[in-house]
């Protein structure tokens, strides 16, 4: 039997899958270093134990808090919270000269939205478009 929270993780970690071209469900237990069983428990939207959870978001390099949120273990947050602390999560694993580095262009990327006549379309996001 599913439930809406864990359906959304059953999608998260499918989409997980196709972003690291893993093709079966036997190769991702393996990747999250789990039990084919419970993966596949996982994959059909069934209910997932908290201590599960933490131990895919971390081979996922994902927040844990993140997860949770999507099975309902706690409340929605806004999306751009999400966001930010999956850029954080990403962040977290680069040298400090690369971080400084993404900080600097981000920084010229609002400043440039700022100054525009037209701050709803990025050059970020023009080139994920195109």
């Amino acid at each position: 039997m599913s439930d809406y929270g864990f359906d959304r993780l059953a999608t998260y970690l499918r989409t997980a899958m196709e972003e690291r071209s893993i093709g079966s469900g036997r190769a991702f237990a393996r990747y999250l270093d789990l039990p084919r069983m419970t993966v596949a428990r996982m994959l059909n939207g069934e209910r997932v134990d908290p201590e599960t959870l933490v131990q895919v978001a971390g081979a996922l390099d994902v927040p844990v808090e993140m997860l949770y949120r999507l099975c309902g273990y706690l409340p929605p947050a806004e999306d751009q919270s999400l966001v930010f602390r999956e850029v954080e999560a990403l962040l977290r694993n680069l040298d400090r000269d690369t971080q400084r580095h993404i900080r600097d262009l981000v920084r010229e990327e609002v400043d440039r939205l700022k100054s525009s006549d037209q701050p709803e379309q990025s050059d970020i996001s023009q080139k994920r478009a195109g």
